[in-house]
């Protein structure tokens, strides 16, 4: 949405507030278009040197490995959300904090952070008992240690996204993304096996905390909680919210890792890394930059929703694409670039792509909804959905498979999606239909994109390649996705297109 419109998309009219002027909303769009930029660049450019030595090592490595790895990470990501304790997002929105009190709240992350390897060291050898697997109870007390190391920057990263220096934040993560590639790589090529999945993110999670506090400098305190007891209360809230939200996340990894077994996990794994990457990187990057916008704009409600749809209709016009993409040419691009061992996992790919498609709006909606004080929503959303969508997931695994899984988030999903927009409409006081219309432009032309490529599929040559069929495919999918962009919506296209140039023109 320009900044030069006449009216919001909410309907009401771009008289300058006293929070917010014309001049401040400029500059803001601008220093976003600039935060998105180079946390992109080096996002992108660090995900470019990932999953290129990904496609290396799982020819080096086996379904099985990534499974023990995945059975493992089920419990660490959980931890490590709770590690994580909801600090950063308390120091993003709470500006007021000063440098003792920054300091007492890192103090606090570390010692959560300890606990939770404490917690992980204990865990280990129920975990093996759990899915049978006497692999597992190594792997999870070395796994551990990165609890207490990632402690280490997560509030020096805050204060970095706080003052919004992404341009710091790109740099040091690209570095850390390559220096992971490397690792595994290296690793997998000594013949390391599924340590190779482990020992690499313990280093570069050293590193990467080492590398922020060095840009930060902030103190590391005992905490003294009458002194940051609000930080230490919204922390609890936000976490809650978090805690539902990964369990129901992943309720299906541990439904597939325990019912039908490490191989199937590893496919079913790497199918749903694939189809959420392009989804997750650029909503998860977008979510990050803008949570140091909406802190700022958290009192100021008209001009913070307006600030959100901008977000969502670039982030829809660059994620459904590509997700839907993936999900039409699944079936070239897995043979090709995975191999055969592989192939089985097309169809999952498939549904697990729409599915990323229909998450675009709750990444963008949590953070929102966190910043303007309504984080315990996410909560209880979450809850119920884990109580009742848990036990669909697992009768669809027993009678269907991994199939049965995929198709019931088809079905569920929708609900979830439409229960948070309606709440961002009535904290809003809009209707959520007007987030659904933001997201038109990329609905319109990604089916349009989806019907081109299906159609071309049909006629090539049943003879012709993988590599050709799918370079082929891909060049079509894209063009038409740019052709129909401009010439059904070129007009938005040239307002985002402005607000870049002026950004770039003027820093």
């Amino acid at each position: 949405m320009s900044s030069s419109s006449q009216e919001t998309e909410v309907g009401v009219p771009l008289e300058p507030s006293e929070e917010s002027t014309l001049v401040d909303r400029e500059r803001r769009d601008q220093r976003a278009v600039r935060s998105i930029a180079w946390t992109s660049a080096g996002k992108y450019a660090g995900q470019a040197f990932r999953w290129g030595s990904t496609f290396l090592v799982v020819r080096l490595l086996t379904p099985e490995d990534y499974g023990l790895v995945g059975m493992t990470s089920l419990f660490s990501g959980l931890v490590a959300l709770l590690a994580e304790f909801g600090v950063s997002t308390a120091v993003i929105r709470m500006r007021e904090l000063d440098e003792e009190q920054l300091g007492q709240v890192n103090g606090l992350a570390v010692i959560v952070g300890g606990l939770a390897m404490l917690v992980g060291v204990l865990a280990a050898w129920p975990i093996s008992l759990f899915f049978n697997r006497s692999e597992l109870g190594p792997i999870v007390v070395v796994s551990s240690f990165g609890f207490l190391l990632s402690s280490l920057q997560t509030v020096p990263s805050a204060v970095l996204q706080r003052r919004t220096e992404f341009k710091t934040i790109a740099g040091v993560e690209f570095r850390g993304a390559f220096l992971l590639a490397t690792l595994v790589l290296a690793f997998a090529a000594f013949g390391a096996g599924y340590w190779a999945l482990v020992v690499p993110n313990l280093i570069v999670a050293a590193w990467t905390s080492y590398a922020f506090q060095r840009k930060t400098h902030v103190r590391l305190l005992m905490p003294e909680f009458s002194r940051i007891r609000e930080a230490y209360r919204y922390s609890v809230l936000v976490i809650s919210g978090r805690f539902t939200g990964y369990l129901f996340a992943n309720a299906d990894f541990l439904i597939v890792g325990k019912m039908l077994g490490g191989s199937a996990l590893g496919s079913y794994g790497m199918a749903w890394d694939l189809a959420n990457t392009p989804n997750d990187q650029i909503n998860g990057l977008i979510a990050r930059v803008s949570a140091p916008y909406y802190s700022e704009l958290q009192n100021d409600r008209v001009e913070l929703f307006r600030f959100f749809l901008l977000l969502v209709e670039g982030v829809c016009c660059v994620s459904l694409p590509l997700v839907l993409g993936l999900a039409t040419v699944s079936p070239e691009f897995v043979s090709l670039v995975l191999g055969e061992k592989w192939s089985s996992m097309s169809s999952i790919l498939q549904m697990l792509c729409i599915l990323a498609a229909m998450r675009v709006a709750p990444i963008l909606v949590n953070p929102l909804l966190a910043m303007v004080g309504d984080a315990g929503f996410q909560a209880r959303v979450t809850s119920i959905a884990l109580v009742v969508v848990t036990p669909l997931l697992t009768a669809a695994s027993y009678y269907f498979g991994v199939n049965g899984i995929t198709t019931c988030w088809l079905v569920v999903y929708p609900v979830i999606v439409a229960v948070l927009l309606r709440r961002a409409g009535q904290v809003f006081d809009v209707s959520s239909l007007t987030v659904y219309r933001s997201m038109l432009p990329a609905v319109v032309c990604s089916i349009l994109m989806v019907s081109a490529v299906l159609l071309t599929r049909a006629l090539l040559p049943s003879t012709s390649s993988l590599g050709i069929r799918l370079a082929v495919l891909v060049s079509v999918g894209a063009a038409t996705y740019c052709v129909s962009l401009l010439t059904l919506f070129g007009a938005r296209f040239r307002e985002f297109s402005r607000l870049a140039l002026r950004a770039f023109a003027n820093p």
